[in-house]
């Protein structure tokens, strides 16, 4: 998640100074850590990546989490791309493993199932769909540079199986859930032009406001009593949901009213300064 941070920062400021001394440093680190992390699996002639927790932390334990497999092939090839802009020679096996990185799919259901041997149990929070947004990597599970995918021109059968998650987890997430949940769904609801569906999942949210001080709180009861990320969450629904803007390499788009009954401007990025971005 840091190093796609860093990535989508240095998309919106092209800043050489934060890309060599902050950027750099950190990205290649994460892509090492990943290159060490994996499992090559002879069978499959695909790496894996073995024992982790994934953001549905209740799932516990689990073997080739796809939001895992997801951001350590996001993080391998952004450690390529970057050792290019700041004249290095990236491992060749980070374009090996990235390439080759297992990412499960359920041909016969369409969907992406959360990890290995996931049978349909209700879930905490979301996880699969996590890929989508903030990640836009479900959009084309098949191509070879998965990092460059164009955010939101996507084939029709990509966007039926990025529906499928959406659809398929929220229809599977615990009512007692986590308060984060609801903002993604709402968002990739809106990113995809359901403003019914995607304003009623908003609602939801509001539930988890308590009273005196009205502040957000992780679960109906219980848990953290001033949860800042699901405060953050509703905050992204303001600008990725109802507004829809989206950033990726060389390009923001800005919609000029809310999700429904859109109007947006592209913007192509060489240098952005910070009252452009405002």
């Amino acid at each position: 998640d840091i190093s796609f941070a860093m990535r989508q920062y240095y998309y919106s400021t092209q800043d050489q100074k934060f890309l060599q001394d902050v950027a750099w440093p950190v990205v290649s680190g994460v892509a090492e850590f990943w290159a060490s992390r994996v499992n090559f699996n002879l069978k499959t002639n695909q790496y894996e990546i073995l024992g982790v927790v994934g953001p549905d932390e209740h799932a516990l334990v689990q073997n080739n989490s796809v939001f895992t497999n997801v951001i350590a092939q996001v993080s391998l090839k952004t450690g390529v791309e970057f050792a290019k802009l700041v004249s290095k020679k990236a491992p060749a096996n980070w374009t090996e493993i990235s390439e080759k990185m297992t990412i499960l799919f359920d041909e016969k259901m369409q969907i992406h199932p959360e990890f290995q041997g996931y049978a349909g149990q209700l879930i905490n929070q979301p996880d699969v769909v996590l890929i989508d947004y903030p990640l836009m990597q479900a959009k084309n599970r098949t191509a070879p540079d998965v990092v460059l995918i164009d955010y939101p021109l996507m084939q029709a059968k990509n966007r039926t199986i990025a529906l499928n998650d959406l659809a398929y987890y929220q229809n599977r997430t615990d009512d007692q859930s986590f308060f984060t949940g609801y903002n993604v769904y709402s968002i990739l609801w809106l990113q995809y032009g359901f403003s019914e569906k995607g304003s009623s999942t908003l609602l939801r949210t509001y539930e988890f406001i308590q009273k005196p001080f009205n502040v957000w709180h992780e679960c109906l009861s219980g848990c953290h009593q001033n949860f800042i990320t699901g405060a953050g969450s509703f905050i992204q629904n303001m600008l990725f949901g109802f507004r829809r803007n989206s950033l990726i390499r060389g390009q923001a788009k800005f919609f000029a009213s809310i999700a429904g009954r859109p109007r947006h401007h592209c913007h192509h990025l060489s240098r952005v300064s910070e009252d452009e971005l405002s």
